[in-house]
This record gives structure tokens, sequence and C-alpha cells, in this order.
């Protein structure tokens, strides 16, 4: 205690000295690790432009369609000038603008200063770069040359000059070129016209994106897995960094890059020449993103799992190019992984030694079983997994393993992705006693539609899941394929597999998110406690037609609200009395045969509506293009295709829109139909029908011929695709279509079935001499589904050579119609005794018989211009109130001889139930009289295809 009392100052001041260290020395630790740049891994990091705007303008294109990604490189490469945001893809091409795209892309055009006659001065350079020679050009045949069209043997000859190699084409030679075509040889040949210009390519997938904090500033990191490694080599930091040092020097030496070089790489690696298989992307709304719409910013349209292109100079973005790359799966058995051998593969090998996916030491040899050998390029960062299984299996456990793991003559599936292998399973069976158990669809995912193909679903919050043959897919209870997954489609995904992100088993929920009815009313009282609103002077939206529905005035009293209802972007559900008489557009669906409104907006003001196809969608301005007109959509806007409630993602060009806007044009409702029919995805469509003649019968197919008309042959036979009736003509590319043992024949005139043994008997009637079978030149329709005959029908020809509105609509069924005459029929039958027996057996036989399907929502096909169009209503005007009432066309289906096709398969005399709610195309007798049933039109159906 004494000791403290005398030396209290000196214990003061080392206590202050000791606590000024501390934090001295805290202060210089928390600054060192301030100082530490963000770690992204071991990886390059590449970074944005300093005003992508200017770039976005300068490369904004809006009519290049699917081909802008070819266009935007071509105006990039200074082939063609962008004039007020079009490009022209379609536009043939003259020599002289040839001559002037050429000369561009080879770099020869920095001396041309005389623009005043452009023929002059291009003459030189056609002379110059070898494309004609100064004699030909003073031929008198060649008076016009500059004036002529280009034909694409001439374009490839002066493409294959600049390239100085040969360059492949598949277009006929006499074809006239147009500008699309030498956009398509530029994109094929990027590579060396990119070099010419100092832009490197970085091509892979993307594997990740997440959320950073640099500088004190949000951004977005994305994490590419690339196609071809990247090689950063000691010698090149150490040159570039002296070379930074002299920039003034003549005598500096030039940094060696290889091909896909980059200028950054963290310290751990930077003393060593090093093999990267990643890079990073960071942004902060500085990377330009070429979508399939067009250009933004906005990182949220990259998708992961995508595969992108990203074009650099000076180690700086210029442009992300984003697109989707099919994968596919091959099996066999492992034979070696070994180098590559220039003899065994022709790669484009880098003439500056980098290393990549296509020239290091990865090739994997397999062989199919039918013993037959394949090779196959490795990426640089494949996944190899050990299965302790057979292939096939639906139970089985993975682990990674290491490529020597690798057994010859093991089973194998190899994942291949843009040529390259990705990943590979090797399989080794494992005695069934030693197995353990994983319960099927043990695993469960769910999620809305954004996008579906024969090989991926992509759901609204981008993760995407791939499909294979072996994945089961159900509606309804019903096996089914992946062409009745709608956009909008509310899915489950089972996973027997819980490492997999391929399901085994993927259902399509019910009818949810399908509108039953598209409402325009006036906002009446709402209920806050029911959460129900009761809607006034209601007009439902029937073919792209408002009608009033007055009768069911009872029918919109407390409705159900189970969406969101907004008034301009913002939700008002809880404020709907302060917009009382306001007009309200509203989505009804049925929830357990319930009505409710599952989304709804109210406008304020007056409206405009447009009725035709939208040209053009622009996600990264949230806007479209309809009829000259730009509208603007946002997260408010009421969506409808083809029935379901969906995202703007799901917006879709050249199909039926119906757009209401206020008079800002933001649009309300978006109603679109016909995606199934849309003209750019007939190539996907499934059904095939084709109208022409009986050739020939064979085992397994028969031969089509033309068509007939009045008992006589004309020129050309008929088929429909996706909406589109085309005209072809009989000779080397007459179909010779297949047939199953399943195919239905049946004989329209006689109403008979035949049997396939029955057409066998035809067969070979070319070569009967003088006798010719029944059925030879008869009039056909045939229905194929991935060109297998479903259906075959036989008609007398009817006389009319036109395939239009007279024999083929579009639908939607509504259900089995009972006519008027019907029940009175019943009720006199009750009342005479007399004739009691002869009114049951009129009876019984109309139970045998199929009573007609009533349709709605009719289309039918135009032959001027090539494409459906819905029927008008019919317009009628009440002479007391001097009102307009319209009232939607519908009209009886007679189903009695029909070929009904559905799920693929054909069925004949089926219950006008399986029609109802399903989307019909109709082929039906044409009939010179009409046949009216209660006021409505009633057809004979030939075919009905039911989806």
């Amino acid at each position: 205690m004494y000791y403290l009392e005398i030396n209290r100052a000196k214990t003061l001041k080392g206590l202050c000295l000791f606590l000024t260290a501390f934090i001295i020395i805290t202060t210089s630790i928390l600054n060192i690790y301030a100082e530490q740049p963000i770690s992204y891994g071991n990886y390059p990091v590449l970074r944005g432009t300093t005003n992508p705007q200017e770039i976005q303008e300068d490369n904004k294109i809006t009519d290049a369609g699917k081909d802008l990604r070819q266009m935007v490189l071509s105006s990039r490469l200074k082939a063609f000038k962008v004039q007020n945001n079009k490009i022209y893809p379609s536009r043939q091409l003259t020599n002289l603008d040839t001559i002037i795209a050429l000369t561009a892309l080879s770099g020869n055009d920095k001396d041309i200063t005389n623009t005043d006659n452009l023929q002059e001065t291009y003459k030189a350079k056609a002379i110059e770069q070898g494309f004609i020679t100064e004699e030909e050009l003073n031929k008198k045949e060649n008076e016009k040359f500059f004036e002529n069209k280009t034909t694409m043997r001439q374009l490839n000859n002066y493409f294959s000059k600049i390239m100085n190699k040969e360059i492949k084409y598949t277009s006929p030679t006499n074809k006239i070129a147009t500008r699309l075509d030498l956009a398509n040889m530029i994109y094929e040949n990027k590579q060396d016209l990119l070099n010419k210009e100092d832009i490197s390519i970085y091509s892979g997938q993307v594997i990740s994106k997440s959320q950073i904090v640099e500088d004190g500033k949000n951004k977005s990191l994305i994490t590419v897995k690339l196609d071809k490694n990247i090689v950063i080599k000691k010698d090149s930091q150490d040159t570039k960094r002296n070379t930074n040092n002299k920039n003034n020097s003549n005598t500096a030496e030039k940094p060696e890059y290889s091909e896909n070089q980059v200028d950054k790489i963290v310290d751990d690696n930077s003393y060593d020449s090093t093999v990267v298989s990643y890079l990073n992307i960071v942004s902060q709304k500085d990377v330009p993103i070429l979508t399939p719409s067009g250009f933004t910013t906005d990182v949220n349209n990259i998708w992961e799992q995508s595969q992108i292109n990203i074009y650099t100079k000076n180690n700086n973005i210029i442009y992300v190019e984003q697109f989707t790359v099919p994968t596919s799966e091959v099996v066999g058995v492992f034979e070696s992984i070994m180098k590559e051998d220039k003899q065994l593969l022709s790669n484009d090998s880098s003439e500056k030694g980098d290393k990549s996916a296509d020239n290091t030491t990865n090739i994997i040899k397999i062989k199919d079983y039918n013993n037959k050998a394949h090779l196959y390029k490795l990426h640089p960062d494949v996944k190899i997994l050990q299965v302790n299984g057979e292939i096939g299996d639906n139970i089985s456990v993975e682990k990674p393993v290491d490529k020597d793991q690798l057994s010859y003559g093991q089973d194998v599936s190899l994942t291949v992705r843009n040529g390259v292998v990705t990943s590979i399973k090797g399989y080794v069976p494992v005695e069934e006693e030693l197995n353990s158990y994983v319960p099927p669809e043990s695993q469960l995912s769910s999620g809305i539609v954004l996008d579906v193909n024969d090989s991926s679903i992509t759901l609204t919050n981008n993760k995407t899941y791939s499909i294979s043959s072996d994945t089961l897919i159900m509606k309804n209870g019903e096996i089914t394929d992946y062409r009745q997954i709608k956009d909008g489609d509310r899915l489950k995904f089972f996973f027997d597999d819980i490492y997999s992100n391929i399901p085994s088993k993927i259902e399509i929920e019910g009818s949810q998110r399908q509108a039953d009815r598209i409402i325009k009313a006036k906002v009446g009282p709402y209920s806050i406690a029911s959460k129900s609103i009761t809607l006034k002077d209601t007009k439902e939206l029937q073919n792209g037609q408002w009608v009033d529905t007055k009768e069911d005035a009872k029918a919109y009293e407390n409705v159900k609200i189970r969406g969101d209802i907004y008034a301009n972007s913002a939700k008002v559900n809880n404020k709907l009395k302060n917009y009382n008489n306001q007009e309200i557009y509203a989505v009804l669906a049925k929830n357990q045969g319930i009505p409710t409104i599952e989304q709804g907006k109210i406008r304020l003001g007056d409206s405009l509506k447009f009725d035709s196809s939208i040209t053009n969608i622009d996600y990264s301005q949230n806007t479209l293009q309809i009829d000259g007109n730009l509208v603007k959509f946002d997260d408010s806007t009421i969506i409808i295709k083809d029935g379901n409630i969906v995202k703007s993602g799901n917006l879709e060009k050249n199909i039926n829109s119906n757009i209401e806007t206020n008079l800002l044009k933001t649009a309300q409702i978006i109603v679109q139909t016909g995606a199934s029919l849309n003209i750019d995805k007939s190539e996907n469509y499934p059904y095939k029908i084709y109208r022409g003649t009986l050739r020939d019968v064979f085992d397994y197919s028969v031969l089509l011929g033309n068509d007939i008309e009045n008992g006589r042959k004309v020129n050309h036979y008929f088929m429909w695709q996706g909406g589109v009736w085309n005209r072809l003509s009989e000779g080397k590319t007459t179909p010779r279509i297949n047939f199953t043992e399943q195919t239905q024949v049946y004989d329209f005139d006689n109403n008979k079935a035949l049997t396939i043994d029955e057409i066998r008997q035809k067969q070979y009637a070319l070569n009967a001499f003088g006798i010719r079978p029944d059925y030879f030149n008869r009039q056909v329709y045939i229905v194929t589904k991935d060109d297998v005959a479903v259906s075959i029908n036989f008609i007398k020809a009817q006389g009319y050579v036109q395939v239009n509105s007279q024999n083929l609509i579009v639908a939607k069924g509504v259900g089995e119609y009972t006519s008027s005459d019907n029940n009175n029929n019943n009720g006199n039958n009750n009342n005479n005794n007399s004739n009691n027996n002869a009114n049951n057996n009129n009876n019984n036989q109309k139970k045998e018989s199929i009573k007609p399907v009533l349709i709605k929502n009719i289309y039918e096909y135009n032959s001027n211009t090539n494409r459906l169009q819905p029927v008008a209503p019919i317009t009628t005007t009440d002479t007391a109130t001097q009102q307009i009432k319209k009232t939607p066309v519908r009209k009886l289906i007679n189903v009695q001889k029909a070929v009904v096709i559905y799920n693929g398969k054909a069925i004949m005399k089926t219950s006008p139930d399986t029609l109802k709610d399903k989307n019909l195309t109709i082929i039906f007798k044409q009939n010179r009289d009409k046949k009216i049933t209660d006021n409505i039109e009633e057809l004979d159906a030939i075919v009905v295809i039911a989806e």
C-alpha cells in the first residue's frame, strides 16, 4: 500500500503510455486491413466501360429480332451503319454495298477521304483487294457492276479474300446476299476480325452472381467458368509493368500476352505463370449487356447457367453478350484421357501458345455400345463424379474423384456443352445388399414457368432445370410432354438424386393461375372484413372485344380478392373504397370452383386500345412497340398469355396481342393468344396436317401426292404447321409419311374405320397396270405428330382448291351442347303416352349418339394474310335505348365422324367433355349450305386436335 502511494504518479504515467501504444498499434492493424484489396478468389477481374450508355445508344437496333447478336457485332466492326435504330438485316446487298462493308472490315478504309463519288472511290479498293480486275471492270457487261446485286457465291469469294482463307457457307450459290448473310459470315469468323481491332473475347458459363461492397459502393460480382483457360505469365506481368513505366520510351518491350490475357491477378499467384479457368466481372451498372431484347446495364438480365461472350479492349469490357447453349448427354465405355494429338482433332490452336480447353492435355476417348470410338475435348475444370450404381439407375450415390480413378472399360456418362465435356460420371456397380436406400422423389422444388424448351425449364426466379427423355411429365394425372408446359404454369419438380439438376418427375399443377375470365367493370362496394368486392357494369373480353354481361350481374357480387389490385403502380387492396365507380380490369380464376380475382388494375382516366402484334420488346426500358406506338409496362400491368397469368418476361413478339393503356400509353392489361401457333416457332410445333391425295402405300408409310379439285389433280398439296398453311408441289420433296400400328384410318364419307392391314393391301398401287385401288387418288387429310402419322382421313374431294376459313378454325371448347329441340321433345315424350314405345326407341338412339360440342374464341384462317384472325362479334343496336351490344360468335362442332387427337393419340366417338376447356384445331367438311341449330352454325368435323 505504501509502495502504491509513493509510485502513484509513475504508475499512472506507465498506464497512459501503454494505452497510447495499444491505440496506435490497433489503428495501424485496422489501417493495414482496410488497405487490403477485396479478394475475389484466385480469379482475374474485368470491369466495365466509362460510358456504357454511349455503347448502348450507338448499337441500339430495333429490327434485328433473333439475329441481334450478329447485327450488333457487324455494326461494331463498321460493316453497316445503324440508321434511326434500324440496320435492315433483310436488305439485299449491291456490289457497292458489299465492297464498302468488306473494305471497312479489312481496315483498308482509313485512307478514304473522297465520299462524294463512292463508285470511283471504291473502284480502286475493289481492284486493290482482288475482288475484280480493271480489265473485267471495263467490260461492257460490267457497266453496272456496282449497282448489280451480290450473289452468295460472290460474297463468299470476296469475304474469303479479306480473310485470306476459304470461307464455307450453306446458302444456294445464286441466292441474292443480304446484310444478314454477311453478318452471319462475320460472326462465324469474328475471332480473326476482332484481333485486327485488338478486341479479345472470353467465352464461358455464368456460375454465380452476388452483391459486394467495394470502395464504399454497392456492386455486382459475376463469376464465369471459361470455355478456355486464361494463361497469365510472370514475364507478361513484368513486361507490362515496365512498359507502363516507360510510356515515352520507343525502346519499351511490347508485352507478350497470350490471346486471352487479362491484367489483374491476386498476389498469391503473381510470381508464377498461372492458368485459371474462371474470371470475375465487377459491375456498378457500367457493363453493357446484350440480351435477345437489346442492351441493358442491369445485371439481373444475366441468368445463372447462361452462356456469355465478353468483348474486351485494353482489359475493359466493351459489352457482354448473353445466349443459351444446349447440353447433351453421351454414354459409353471409358478408354483413356490423353494429350491432344493434332492428327486426332483439327482445332484452331492459338498462334501465341495460350493454354486453353482446345490445346491442353485433356481429351477423353470413349467407345459407344456399337464399339465405335469417339474423342471429346475436356473443359480444364471438368467435374468428375464416381457413381455407385449403373447407368439408368434412379437411386445412386455420387462422390467427386480425380481423373486417375477412372478405369478402362468403365461405363461413363459425359455432359457435353458447346462441344466441350463439362462433367463425367463414372459408374461403379455395387452388390445389391450393400446399396443404401434413398427414397424416390425425395427432393421437391416448385416455381412458375418463364421459358421452356426440349432440354430445360427456366422459372421466374431465374432457376433453370434440365429435362431429359427420362423425365416423367404429368398433367391432370396423365403422362404428357414438355410441349404441354405453358408460360405461367406452376410446376412441381421431384428428384430421385438430391445432387442432380435433372428432375425425375414434373407435375403441372391445376388451373389456379389460369384466367377463367378477363373483365372490365366499375368498382362497387368493398368489404375489408371478407376481402370481397362487387363489380358493376361488367364486360368480358372475348376474341379481343369487350362483350356485355348484364344478364350475369349477380355473378360479380362479393367476388373474393386473392391477388393484388393496383392503381398506377401502387397496391390499393385496402383502399378500394376510395376508387368507387372507377374502371377496373380484373382477371378471374376458379379456385376450387369459386371465382376469385387474381390480379386487378384500376385505370384512371380514358383508355387507348391496340389490337395487333408486338414488334419489339425492350426489357431494359420496360417498353414495347405495337402498331408503331411505344407502350410502357411495369409489374402492375396485367399480362395474360394463352389463358395463363404471366410475368413481363413471358411477353412474345409476332402473336395476337390486345393491349389497353391509359392516355400516357402505360399498359393496363396485355392479352396475348396463339403463342403455340407463333410463326417464328412453327418448326417446333409438333403437329402437321397434310391435305393432298394418296399416291401409294408401303408397309409402314404412305406417299402423298398433289391435291384434287372437282375430280382433277392440281399442281400442289397443302401442309399446316404452327398456324400457317404452306402450298407445296409434288416432286423430290413429296412427303413419304410413316405410320404405325396405332395410326387411326377413317373413311369420312362412308363413316367407316379401316385397319392398317386394309391399307397395306393397297400398296404398290403405281406398279399395278390398269388397276387402281379404291383409295388411290382419294383426297386425304393426314395428321402427324413428330412426323409420324396419327390419323389418316379419307374424304371425297370437296371442290375447293384453297385452304382457308372454309375448312379450318382454331377455337376453345366449351362443352357438350344440348339443343332446345331435344329438351322440348323430351317434355313432349313425357306427355304423349300413346307414342311411349316409339319415343323410348328415339331416346335410346339419342343416348347412343354424340352431342355436338359448343366452341368459343374462334379464329379463322385468312389465306390472303396467311394468319389466324379472330372472328368479330355480332354487333346490334337496341332501337329503344340506342345502346350498342356486341355478342360473341359461337359455333357447334359435330364430332360424330371426327377423329379426335388428344395427347398425341387418335380416338373415335369421344365424349364432348374431353374437348371442354381445350384449345382446338378443327378441320371440317366444306359445305355450300350452312347447317343451323338453334341459330348457331353447326360444322361437321373431320379432324380435331385438342391441346
